[in-house]
């Protein structure tokens, strides 16, 4: 991400909880006491001791792939209902949840796979934000989708000082307390989401995300002269942990093609926390080809993960990020090097990544959603009575700028909505058919 001044330049219409573990280091592992929740599947000892019994070392802060498929039994345990599961990685601990009474599968045309991926934030409480979801993405985006979640409910901490600059290794821009299974609940009901992994794992501050990543890389040799460590000149990301969220999505998406012998069209990654201030594009208008993000800002893509629209055939590619990228993606991409030098977040890592695979991704045709940080009164209210008037948008510039029905004719379709464009649509990243 950019840093936050640039988001809120960027976004000209933005207005004006669990117990976290107790850590220590000893040596090269670390031990963390998550309280016990009663039920919320937060009662464990997570400890890294010599033996590493069923947990990883302190040197991976990324996790890895599961070793093990859920399958229908699984999520048969989980409906309704908390059911954490053995462990199928080192330092992850699962819990399922299912949604009750769950008809026989149905799915619109296209077919949506939408995969709420990341730290759940004010999705655990705002209830405004769990109406936009549903009301301006999910029902807008396409009809009948089926809704996964993998939401990180542990903390996020760091022992850096408060006037440690961003940039410095273990940085974290916003820590995060612990969050109970419990606290997740109502949303999770209000979305509709037929399936999602809670996990907690064993690496919880920036000093040890820090350790184990792999976009570690001499700033120097990039050119990239922000966000490094002053002390050692190294530029280190955590968008591999980001993505890493999306990749363990994507492994509900395959279970359930699997399970239901189809394949999804589409498949959407919105982070938990980005509130949706007016309908989305539907889905059959966008291009099947292309990636679509979020519009982004003219230094270091800023926003462009906040919500993105991918392809079925283009899903994994994207979710191979978290094991495959590497420093070497960002060399020899002049447009990369010249949007982010002075501003790389993730989000340039993840073009670097498209483009070094080929995968073409295009802005979507208008962006009003944003994180719940960025946006307040009235754009973004805590709740909101729902109706027709509404969805269509409560935020300040509705009046003069209103959302419309789409003049695009289309019989499965005729009640979608086209609003007014913040940013121009500009394809990115074009390659030939035959690439594709």
């Amino acid at each position: 991400m950019v840093p936050a001044l640039a988001a809120l330049l960027y976004l000209g219409f933005l207005g004006a909880m669990g117990t976290a573990p107790h850590c220590a280091f000893a040596g090269r592992h670390e031990s963390c006491d998550v309280a016990d929740d009663k039920g919320s599947g937060g009662n464990m000892l997570l400890q890294l001791n010599a033996k590493n019994e069923n947990l990883r070392t302190q040197d991976v802060g990324t996790p890895p792939p599961p070793t093990r498929e859920l399958t229908p039994a699984d999520w048969e345990a989980a409906v309704g209902k908390f059911f954490q599961i053995p462990a199928r990685r080192e330092g992850v601990q699962e819990t399922l949840f299912a949604k009750a009474g769950a008809p026989p599968h149905k799915c619109g045309s296209p077919c949506v796979a939408h995969c709420i991926s990341g730290q759940p934030r004010e999705m655990t409480h705002m209830k405004g934000l769990w109406k936009s979801i549903k009301h301006r993405l999910f029902e807008q985006f396409s009809e009948e989708p089926i809704v996964f979640a993998l939401l990180a409910l542990g903390a996020t901490t760091t022992s850096l000082s408060d006037t440690a600059a961003e940039g410095t290794a273990g940085y974290v821009r916003t820590p995060t307390m612990a969050v109970k299974d419990e606290d997740m609940r109502a949303s999770l009901e209000y979305l509709g989401v037929d399936r999602a992994v809670l996990v907690r794992e064993a690496c919880t501050t920036g000093e040890c995300l820090a350790k184990g990543l792999k976009l570690k890389c001499k700033a120097s040799e990039l050119g990239i002269t922000a966000l490094v460590d002053k002390k050692t000149g190294i530029y280190s990301n955590m968008c591999e942990l980001q993505v890493s969220r999306f990749r363990d999505a994507l492994e509900l998406v395959r279970e359930y093609e699997a399970e239901h012998n189809m394949k999804f069209d589409w498949v959407t990654r919105p982070r938990p926390d980005v509130y949706f201030t007016r309908p989305v594009t539907p889905a059959f208008s966008l291009d099947q080809n292309s990636v679509h993000v979020s519009p982004w800002a003219q230094c270091g893509y800023g926003g462009m993960d906040w919500f993105y629209a991918l392809p079925r055939k283009h899903a994994q590619t994207v979710a191979d990020f978290s094991q495959g990228a590497s420093c070497s993606d960002y060399k020899g991409k002049p447009e990369i090097q010249a949007n982010c030098n002075n501003c790389p977040g993730c989000e340039c890592w993840m073009a670097a990544w498209m483009i070094a695979k080929n995968v073409s991704f295009t802005k979507l045709p208008w962006q009003w959603f944003t994180p719940k940080k960025f946006c307040g009164e009235p754009d973004c209210p805590h709740d909101w009575d729902v109706t027709h008037e509404s969805i269509m948008g409560l935020d300040s510039r509705v009046a003069n700028e209103p959302c419309k029905k789409s003049t695009t004719s289309n019989a499965s379709n005729d009640s979608s909505m086209w609003c007014p464009m913040l940013l121009s649509t500009s394809t990115h990243w074009q390659i030939d058919d035959a690439q594709d």
